[in-house]
């Protein structure tokens, strides 16, 4: 069942979490809007839950409002704000600011409560192109600027787009993460300050992470969107050897309803 966070980190986490995942059914709908001239704001409340990689039993829940603007050259929502560089009709380059958060962290376990992870800030770009006829390409990159992980990660991914009925479609999106021994360490390893008798220190080295998301979107009226989606990652040899570690893959759903104007 889904409940509300109460405290701050948590309800930032989930804020980002839903709009991570939810962000391109926003980004469609309000694109309609778009084309009459002007930004667009959005109002909505979401639902998020995802398993934690760190116990196979746990999982995160929460559900909270939100608040977001989007013109032709500029996004802004607490996930981030993306500023238009370049753009044609088939492809457009963004620079990206954007927090770094983990859905659910070691220390939301009991036995790893000794293991914080801060947020970070991100800087980078993001690139991608319509190539028509539902399909899309994008490669992100984000390097930590403020020394919370001194990680690096590049995005690849490719998508196509089903439009079932009007106002009804599914965005079917895979791709991978790569992410660097600092951005690995600090996501799935285990710091030398952090090792204890039976939690040795851990590095896992440079990561691939391959991911699926499958998600749907029902325009239930011009301007409110109902969207569901899911995605899963699927966690290479040299994570699941970390000591914290206890899935070979995580799973996040998000469902929202949003009101653009």
């Amino acid at each position: 069942m889904f409940c509300p966070r109460v405290t701050s980190n948590k309800t930032l986490a989930g804020i980002f979490t839903f709009l991570l995942f939810s962000a391109p059914q926003i980004a469609a709908a309000q694109e309609g809007e778009e084309k009459t001239g002007g930004g667009q704001w959005t109002l909505g409340l979401g639902a998020y839950g995802v398993s934690s990689p760190y116990d196979k039993e746990a999982k995160e829940e929460g559900a909270f409002p939100y608040i977001a603007y989007r013109n032709s050259w500029i996004s802004i929502d607490p996930s981030g704000v993306a500023l238009k560089a370049i753009s044609d009709d088939r492809c457009e380059v963004e620079l990206l600011a954007a927090p770094r958060f983990m859905n659910t962290e070691p220390g939301d376990i009991q036995r790893y409560a000794d293991m914080d992870r801060d947020i970070g800030l991100d800087l980078g770009a993001r690139a991608g192109c319509d190539f028509g006829g539902g399909f899309g390409s994008s490669l992100s990159y984000k390097a930590d600027v403020i020394g919370t992980s001194n990680g690096h990660e590049i995005d690849v991914s490719v998508a196509k787009n089903f439009a079932f009925a009007e106002g009804f479609g599914l965005d079917v999106r895979g791709g991978t993460y790569w992410r660097d021994n600092d951005l690995s360490r600090y996501l799935y390893g285990v710091f030398d300050d952090e090792a204890r008798l039976g939690r040795p220190a851990y590095a896992p080295g440079a990561s691939f992470v391959p991911y699926a998301n499958f998600a749907f979107s029902l325009g239930i009226t011009m301007h409110l969107t109902a969207a569901a989606t899911f995605e899963t990652e699927i966690y290479t040899r040299n994570i699941k050897n970390s000591p914290i570690i206890d899935r070979e893959a995580i799973g996040t759903g998000t469902f929202s309803l949003f009101y653009n104007f």
